[in-house]
């Protein structure tokens, strides 16, 4: 299981080439499979990812899971997302911007074939999430029409010397097709502030 995002990367790259280790990547999945390699399950303790965020910063455990990530390139994770495609949202390793993500309950049979066969061809170039439900909110369509929208939510948080600070609201980010989950503004999603009001 992968974090896909690694705040102290390059601080554990910089140790582990101090300890004889060579990369091939700037990836910070490099160093979180290097960094098992070299210090075993010890490892997930120096990491500072997405899971240990609110440990770093509020000394606070997480309220909510992150949505576990599946390396395709262990071969019993590969069978488990064959065996159950429909459920999970396939993503190209290293991918951004919302390219090459399949939402394999929504993909038609001719996509889902082929991307069978990519999987099995090189299993190691893809990671796997199950599909989460995305909260829906109105949003302006078609030149002023409502209708509702799948939205996730980025708040921000800003931290210096001795604090941190979430601030009260965020980045509503809008899937504009209907039906998708799929919100990066390169796949046609949209942005909306959010206020959180108390």
């Amino acid at each position: 299981m992968f974090d896909g995002c690694i705040y102290n990367h390059r601080e554990l790259r910089a140790n582990l080439e101090r300890e004889g280790c060579t990369f091939f990547s700037d990836s910070d999945t490099e160093v979180i499979a290097k960094a098992w390699h070299r210090w075993g399950p010890a490892s997930v303790e120096r990491l500072l990812g997405m899971r240990r965020w609110s440990r770093f910063y509020l000394g606070e455990e997480p309220l909510l899971a992150s949505v576990p990530t599946l390396d395709l390139g262990r071969p019993e994770l590969l069978q488990e997302v064959l065996d159950d495609l429909n459920a999970f949202v396939i993503k190209p390793r290293g991918g951004s911007g919302g390219h090459g993500v399949v939402v394999c309950g929504d993909a038609h049979e001719d996509t889902l074939d082929s991307l069978r066969t990519a999987l099995r061809r090189a299993p190691g170039k893809h990671i796997a999430q199950r599909t989460v439900t995305l909260s829906c909110v109105p949003a302006v369509v078609d030149g002023g029409r409502l209708a509702p929208r799948h939205v996730d939510l980025r708040p921000f948080t800003l931290t210096g010397r001795g604090w941190t600070r979430t601030l009260p609201g965020g980045l509503t980010r809008v899937a504009m097709d209907e039906g998708t989950l799929v919100v990066n503004s390169s796949q046609h999603g949209a942005a909306k502030d959010t206020w959180v009001l108390a």
